[in-house]
Protein backbone atom coordinates (compact mmCIF):
# COMPACT_ATOMS: atom_id res chain seq x y z
CA UNK A 1 0.00 0.00 0.00
CA UNK A 2 3.06 1.98 0.53
CA UNK A 3 4.51 1.66 -2.36
CA UNK A 4 1.19 2.15 -3.97
CA UNK A 5 0.87 5.79 -2.43
CA UNK A 6 4.33 6.81 -3.47
CA UNK A 7 3.49 5.60 -7.17
CA UNK A 8 0.57 7.99 -7.19
CA UNK A 9 2.28 10.90 -6.01
CA UNK A 10 5.14 10.14 -8.29
CA UNK A 11 2.60 9.55 -11.09
CA UNK A 12 1.49 13.35 -10.74
CA UNK A 13 5.08 14.76 -11.07
CA UNK A 14 5.98 13.26 -14.09
CA UNK A 15 2.68 13.81 -15.90
CA UNK A 16 1.24 16.55 -14.89
CA UNK A 17 4.65 18.42 -13.60
CA UNK A 18 3.09 19.75 -10.34
CA UNK A 19 5.00 21.62 -8.00
CA UNK A 20 4.54 20.28 -4.64
CA UNK A 21 1.84 18.68 -2.40
CA UNK A 22 -0.18 19.41 -0.07
CA UNK A 23 -0.61 16.23 2.47
CA UNK A 24 -3.89 15.75 4.51
CA UNK A 25 -3.64 14.62 8.07
CA UNK A 26 -0.35 14.46 7.93
CA UNK A 27 0.36 14.34 11.80
CA UNK A 28 -1.62 10.69 11.83
CA UNK A 29 0.79 9.26 9.20
CA UNK A 30 4.03 7.19 10.50
CA UNK A 31 6.96 9.59 10.06
CA UNK A 32 8.93 7.07 7.85
CA UNK A 33 6.42 7.04 5.31
CA UNK A 34 6.43 10.58 5.30
CA UNK A 35 10.27 10.57 4.63
CA UNK A 36 10.50 7.75 2.37
CA UNK A 37 7.78 9.48 0.19
CA UNK A 38 9.23 12.78 0.01
CA UNK A 39 12.84 11.24 -0.61
CA UNK A 40 11.43 9.91 -3.67
CA UNK A 41 9.57 12.56 -5.14
CA UNK A 42 11.89 14.91 -4.52
CA UNK A 43 14.21 12.74 -6.74
CA UNK A 44 12.07 12.85 -9.77
CA UNK A 45 12.63 16.70 -10.07
CA UNK A 46 16.62 17.64 -10.10
CA UNK A 47 16.43 20.89 -10.81
CA UNK A 48 12.92 22.46 -9.17
CA UNK A 49 12.32 22.15 -5.43
CA UNK A 50 9.43 20.73 -5.02
CA UNK A 51 6.85 22.12 -2.49
CA UNK A 52 6.04 20.00 1.01
CA UNK A 53 2.82 21.12 2.63
CA UNK A 54 2.39 19.06 6.34
CA UNK A 55 -1.51 19.70 6.99
CA UNK A 56 -0.36 19.01 10.67
CA UNK A 57 1.55 20.90 13.53
CA UNK A 58 4.32 17.75 14.74
CA UNK A 59 7.77 19.73 14.12
CA UNK A 60 9.13 16.26 13.34
CA UNK A 61 7.76 17.34 9.51
CA UNK A 62 10.62 19.21 9.12
CA UNK A 63 12.87 16.32 9.45
CA UNK A 64 10.55 13.87 7.28
CA UNK A 65 11.18 16.75 4.62
CA UNK A 66 8.11 18.97 4.63
CA UNK A 67 8.68 22.58 4.01
CA UNK A 68 6.06 23.64 5.65
CA UNK A 69 3.14 22.93 8.66
CA UNK A 70 -0.10 24.75 9.43
CA UNK A 71 -0.53 27.21 12.01
CA UNK A 72 -4.26 25.39 13.54
CA UNK A 73 -3.82 27.10 16.93
CA UNK A 74 -2.74 30.53 15.11
CA UNK A 75 -6.01 30.65 13.21
CA UNK A 76 -8.00 29.55 16.54
CA UNK A 77 -6.90 32.50 18.03
CA UNK A 78 -7.46 34.58 14.81
CA UNK A 79 -10.98 33.57 15.46
CA UNK A 80 -11.49 34.30 18.70
CA UNK A 81 -9.91 37.87 18.68
CA UNK A 82 -12.08 38.71 16.00
CA UNK A 83 -15.64 36.60 17.73
CA UNK A 84 -15.23 36.49 21.42
CA UNK A 85 -13.45 39.36 22.33
CA UNK A 86 -9.84 37.77 22.78
CA UNK A 87 -7.03 40.76 22.86
CA UNK A 88 -4.75 41.12 19.95
CA UNK A 89 -2.15 39.91 22.07
CA UNK A 90 -3.54 36.46 21.93
CA UNK A 91 -1.67 36.09 18.72
CA UNK A 92 1.31 37.12 20.04
CA UNK A 93 0.83 33.97 22.63
CA UNK A 94 -0.66 31.77 19.80
CA UNK A 95 2.35 32.77 17.64
CA UNK A 96 5.47 31.56 20.58
CA UNK A 97 3.29 28.46 21.02
CA UNK A 98 3.75 27.72 17.63
CA UNK A 99 7.34 28.31 17.18
CA UNK A 100 7.88 26.66 20.72
CA UNK A 101 9.49 22.80 20.95
CA UNK A 102 12.48 23.28 18.88
CA UNK A 103 10.94 25.11 16.11
CA UNK A 104 13.60 28.08 14.81
CA UNK A 105 13.43 30.66 12.11
CA UNK A 106 14.23 28.16 9.54
CA UNK A 107 11.38 26.17 9.75
CA UNK A 108 7.82 27.63 8.73
CA UNK A 109 4.54 27.73 9.38
CA UNK A 110 1.48 28.55 6.85
CA UNK A 111 -0.92 30.95 8.29
CA UNK A 112 -4.38 31.09 6.97
CA UNK A 113 -7.67 33.64 7.14
CA UNK A 114 -9.32 30.60 5.03
CA UNK A 115 -9.22 27.19 4.10
CA UNK A 116 -11.42 24.84 2.70
CA UNK A 117 -12.16 23.63 5.86
CA UNK A 118 -12.96 27.20 7.01
CA UNK A 119 -14.64 28.35 4.26
CA UNK A 120 -17.47 25.66 4.36
CA UNK A 121 -17.87 25.17 8.21
CA UNK A 122 -16.87 28.54 9.67
CA UNK A 123 -17.55 30.59 6.63
CA UNK A 124 -15.54 33.40 4.21
CA UNK A 125 -13.29 34.96 5.48
CA UNK A 126 -16.02 37.71 4.68
CA UNK A 127 -18.19 36.48 7.32
CA UNK A 128 -15.73 35.14 9.45
CA UNK A 129 -13.89 38.50 10.09
CA UNK A 130 -16.98 40.73 9.64
CA UNK A 131 -16.68 41.96 6.19
CA UNK A 132 -13.81 42.36 3.99
CA UNK A 133 -12.36 44.82 5.99
CA UNK A 134 -11.50 42.85 9.07
CA UNK A 135 -10.84 40.03 6.34
CA UNK A 136 -7.80 42.22 5.21
CA UNK A 137 -6.68 43.48 8.46
CA UNK A 138 -7.03 39.74 9.96
CA UNK A 139 -4.83 38.87 6.60
CA UNK A 140 -1.84 41.18 7.32
CA UNK A 141 -0.91 40.40 10.99
CA UNK A 142 -1.15 36.12 9.72
CA UNK A 143 0.91 36.63 6.14
CA UNK A 144 3.25 39.08 8.14
CA UNK A 145 3.57 37.72 11.51
CA UNK A 146 7.00 35.18 11.23
CA UNK A 147 4.76 32.77 8.31
CA UNK A 148 4.08 32.07 5.18
CA UNK A 149 0.43 33.16 4.20
CA UNK A 150 -2.14 31.16 2.54
CA UNK A 151 -5.19 32.35 -0.22
CA UNK A 152 -8.06 29.98 -0.25
CA UNK A 153 -9.72 29.88 -3.69
CA UNK A 154 -12.12 33.46 -3.74
CA UNK A 155 -10.63 35.34 -0.93
CA UNK A 156 -8.86 37.45 -2.79
CA UNK A 157 -11.15 38.93 -4.68
CA UNK A 158 -13.74 39.23 -1.03
CA UNK A 159 -16.24 36.15 -2.37
CA UNK A 160 -18.53 35.89 0.73
CA UNK A 161 -19.94 32.42 -0.67
CA UNK A 162 -19.20 29.73 1.26
CA UNK A 163 -17.44 26.76 -1.53
CA UNK A 164 -18.39 23.13 -1.18
CA UNK A 165 -15.67 20.60 -0.79
CA UNK A 166 -17.10 17.80 -2.56
CA UNK A 167 -19.57 19.15 -5.10
CA UNK A 168 -18.41 21.62 -7.88
CA UNK A 169 -19.40 25.19 -6.71
CA UNK A 170 -18.05 27.23 -9.76
CA UNK A 171 -16.86 31.57 -8.07
CA UNK A 172 -18.73 34.27 -9.89
CA UNK A 173 -15.85 35.96 -10.78
CA UNK A 174 -18.24 39.15 -11.85
CA UNK A 175 -18.19 39.56 -8.04
CA UNK A 176 -14.89 40.55 -7.94
CA UNK A 177 -14.20 43.18 -5.25
CA UNK A 178 -11.42 45.15 -7.48
CA UNK A 179 -10.60 46.92 -3.90
CA UNK A 180 -10.14 43.87 -2.29
CA UNK A 181 -7.67 42.26 -4.98
CA UNK A 182 -5.73 45.64 -5.29
CA UNK A 183 -5.12 45.12 -1.36
CA UNK A 184 -4.25 41.14 -1.06
CA UNK A 185 -1.69 41.66 -4.36
CA UNK A 186 -0.06 45.21 -2.20
CA UNK A 187 0.17 42.80 1.20
CA UNK A 188 1.89 39.93 -1.06
CA UNK A 189 3.80 41.80 -2.94
CA UNK A 190 5.63 43.84 -0.27
CA UNK A 191 6.06 40.55 1.31
CA UNK A 192 7.63 39.24 -1.57
CA UNK A 193 10.18 41.94 -1.60
CA UNK A 194 10.83 41.91 1.78
CA UNK A 195 13.66 39.86 3.37
CA UNK A 196 12.40 41.36 6.81
CA UNK A 197 8.76 39.90 6.33
CA UNK A 198 10.05 36.67 5.02
CA UNK A 199 13.11 35.96 6.76
CA UNK A 200 13.57 38.43 9.82
CA UNK A 201 13.57 38.43 14.01
CA UNK A 202 9.74 38.92 15.28
CA UNK A 203 9.11 41.14 18.42
CA UNK A 204 5.38 41.86 19.24
CA UNK A 205 3.88 45.09 20.53
CA UNK A 206 0.56 44.35 20.93
CA UNK A 207 -2.66 46.00 22.80
CA UNK A 208 -6.01 44.62 23.42
CA UNK A 209 -7.16 46.38 20.27
CA UNK A 210 -4.31 46.10 18.15
CA UNK A 211 -1.96 43.66 16.67
CA UNK A 212 1.51 44.83 16.41
CA UNK A 213 4.64 43.96 15.49
CA UNK A 214 7.88 44.14 14.02
CA UNK A 215 9.91 42.07 11.66
CA UNK A 216 13.45 43.14 11.00
CA UNK A 217 17.23 42.08 9.63
CA UNK A 218 20.38 43.42 10.53
CA UNK A 219 19.49 46.17 7.20
CA UNK A 220 15.84 46.54 7.51
CA UNK A 221 12.73 46.55 9.71
CA UNK A 222 9.10 46.57 9.01
CA UNK A 223 6.79 47.85 11.65
CA UNK A 224 3.21 46.13 10.94
CA UNK A 225 -0.02 48.10 13.03
CA UNK A 226 -3.43 46.47 12.67
CA UNK A 227 -6.71 47.00 14.09
CA UNK A 228 -8.39 44.27 14.62
CA UNK A 229 -11.93 45.57 15.82
CA UNK A 230 -14.58 47.47 14.29
CA UNK A 231 -14.28 50.72 16.20
CA UNK A 232 -11.10 53.51 16.09
CA UNK A 233 -8.36 52.58 18.19
CA UNK A 234 -5.92 54.92 19.56
CA UNK A 235 -2.34 52.85 19.50
CA UNK A 236 0.67 54.43 21.62
CA UNK A 237 4.21 53.58 19.73
CA UNK A 238 6.93 52.32 22.24
CA UNK A 239 9.49 55.26 22.47
CA UNK A 240 11.82 52.65 20.39
CA UNK A 241 9.63 52.76 18.11
CA UNK A 242 8.24 55.92 18.15
CA UNK A 243 11.91 57.29 17.47
CA UNK A 244 12.29 56.12 13.73
CA UNK A 245 11.81 58.05 10.76
CA UNK A 246 9.21 55.42 8.83
CA UNK A 247 7.72 55.10 5.66
CA UNK A 248 4.72 53.91 4.50
CA UNK A 249 5.55 50.15 2.73
CA UNK A 250 2.61 50.34 -0.02
CA UNK A 251 3.38 53.45 -0.96
CA UNK A 252 6.83 54.64 -0.42
CA UNK A 253 5.94 58.11 1.68
CA UNK A 254 7.24 59.65 4.52
CA UNK A 255 5.19 59.29 7.52
CA UNK A 256 5.63 61.91 10.24
CA UNK A 257 7.05 61.10 13.76
CA UNK A 258 4.53 60.49 16.21
CA UNK A 259 3.97 59.17 19.26
CA UNK A 260 0.39 58.00 18.93
CA UNK A 261 -1.51 56.75 15.98
CA UNK A 262 -5.11 56.81 15.52
CA UNK A 263 -6.65 53.93 13.81
CA UNK A 264 -10.35 53.51 11.77
CA UNK A 265 -11.83 50.18 12.46
CA UNK A 266 -9.84 47.52 11.04
CA UNK A 267 -7.28 50.02 9.62
CA UNK A 268 -3.73 48.79 9.03
CA UNK A 269 -0.59 49.96 8.58
CA UNK A 270 2.50 48.45 7.20
CA UNK A 271 5.86 50.46 8.04
CA UNK A 272 9.44 50.54 6.54
CA UNK A 273 12.69 51.91 7.76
Amino acid sequence: MRAAMVDAMSYWVYNANIDGFRCDYADAVPQNFWTDAIKTVRGIKKDQHLLMLAEGSRVHHFYEGFDYTFGFGYFDALKKVFNENKPATSLQDANAAEYTNNYTDAFKIVRYTSNHDVNLADGSPTELFHGNKGALAAFVVAAYMKSVPMIYNGQEIGYASRLGVFTRTPIDWSMADTGVLAEYKKIVAFRKSSNAVKTGRYKGFSGDNVSAFTMETDTEKVFVISNMTNTTANYILPASLAAISWKDAFTDTSMPATNEITLMPYQYLVLKN
